[in-house]
């Protein structure tokens, strides 16, 4: 009667470790698949780090081709305003 009990005990181990490996192949699956997500996760934040980043460089280029065109304006006002100033003393001189 022992051996049967044994038997039976030494079955219902087997199970009891089958039933664990399934769990654990299963849970491997999973995080396997939890692991190919967070990578293409990853590539599509990096993809959009990079657009972000040529985006930056753009809008930083257009700031200074903005900031050079407003020197150049403001100097050409400048040299107007300058001139104006000069002509309106030699009008007021020749009304003299």
């Amino acid at each position: 009667m022992q051996l049967t009990e044994t038997g039976t005990l030494l079955s219902q181990a087997q199970a009891q470790n089958m039933a664990g490996e399934v769990q654990a192949s299963r849970t491997i699956q999973k995080l396997r698949l939890d692991i190919e997500n967070k990578d293409i996760e990853v590539l599509r934040i990096n993809s959009d780090i990079e657009w972000a980043n040529e985006r930056i460089q753009k809008l930083e280029q257009a700031l200074d081709k903005a900031t050079t065109e407003l020197k150049a304006r403001s100097d050409l006002v400048e040299k107007w305003e300058t001139k104006t100033v000069e002509l309106s003393k030699k009008i007021e001189d020749l009304e003299k």
